[in-house]
């Protein structure tokens, strides 16, 4: 386990200041247990969205189409973020913000929608694995769920489920 020093992953930060500390792709630990990784923002982020991140470290909102692409982890923004802003996602553990569509129930497998961002429990072609929310979606909108590594399964695979 890698527990980085100075890390906020409620901040954003407009560049890469040296390196030296973290950079993108770094993971980080906290005290909770919870697990982040450092990404470069390729499309702005709203609190919540589940975002697809390239073995790059580049980090955009997932779309259905977008998760039908080489997207190798997925993560979700727990702090808005700007493009080209730099930002820490969770990948696992208790978090606090997924965005879901209206009517989305708890504790069912979710999928990418052509929201951006946003997940559903209304099946698609491509699964995001290891994510849930806790309760009732009455409306659309961020919450609270928890997520063990998400990872994508596309098409023929889902038959396999």
């Amino acid at each position: 386990m890698t527990t980085l020093i100075g890390v906020n992953t409620s901040a954003t930060d407009t560049a890469l200041t040296d390196g030296t500390t973290f950079g993108v792709n770094n993971q980080h630990y906290d005290h909770s247990g919870n697990v982040w990784v450092y990404v470069k923002a390729s499309a702005a982020f709203t609190l919540g969205d589940c975002v697809g991140i390239r073995p790059t470290g580049r980090a955009t909102p997932l779309t259905l189409t977008l998760a039908k692409t080489a997207i190798r982890r997925v993560g979700f923004a727990q702090v808005a973020t700007a493009a080209d802003s730099y930002a820490w996602v969770q990948i696992h553990g208790t978090i606090n913000s997924v965005r879901v569509a209206i009517d989305c129930e708890p504790k069912v497998s979710l999928y990418p929608t052509a929201t951006a961002g946003v997940l559903d429990d209304a099946t698609a072609s491509v699964i995001v694995h290891g994510v849930c929310i806790d309760t009732s979606a009455t409306a659309a909108g961020a919450f609270a769920g928890n997520a063990s590594f998400p990872t994508l399964t596309r098409g023929a695979n889902l038959s396999q489920i």
